[in-house]
């Protein structure tokens, strides 16, 4: 088998691999994207149940409702706080998996070229050989004339 095709079979072999390390990066990402939604939801809640508390706090308010609201408050806090470092989480595992389908992609690209290189030297030296083969031609027609 020659050089370039073993190379170009290598580098097929990478992209499958690199194709398969693209499953992980989506799940990551699909991961980090739940865990920010699921952030932004809980700010909209606080930020909403604040809004009504404001609302409530311009009229009569008993001290129940209040310690109601604090106590909510106090647990939705937990919550984002909770859910901030599940969004941490999940935006280290993504940069994680970034990192390794990047390597994969900058290897299988290092391939590519260097088959392409060496695709290029094979096509070069064929076709110096080539012209070597037609020029002996055209001299061995000249000598035949000549002589």
């Amino acid at each position: 088998m020659k050089q370039g095709n073993r190379l170009d079979k290598l580098v097929e072999l990478n992209q499958g691999f690199e194709n398969l390390a693209v499953a992980p990066l989506i799940e990551a990402r699909t991961a980090f994207q739940k865990q920010e939604d699921q952030l932004k939801q809980l700010l909209d809640y606080r930020d909403e149940y604040q809004r009504q508390l404001e609302e409530k706090l311009t009229g009569s308010t008993s001290a129940s409702s209040l310690r109601d609201f604090q106590y909510f408050f106090s647990s939705l806090s937990s919550a984002i706080e909770q859910q901030t470092a599940e969004v941490e989480r999940a935006a280290a595992a993504l940069e994680v998996v970034e990192r390794q389908w990047l390597m994969r992609r900058q290897e299988t690209r290092k391939l590519e070229k260097a088959a392409g290189n060496i695709n290029a030297k094979i096509a070069a030296a064929a076709n110096r050989a080539e012209q070597k083969e037609l020029d002996e031609i055209s001299c061995n027609r000249y000598a035949r004339k000549v002589c």
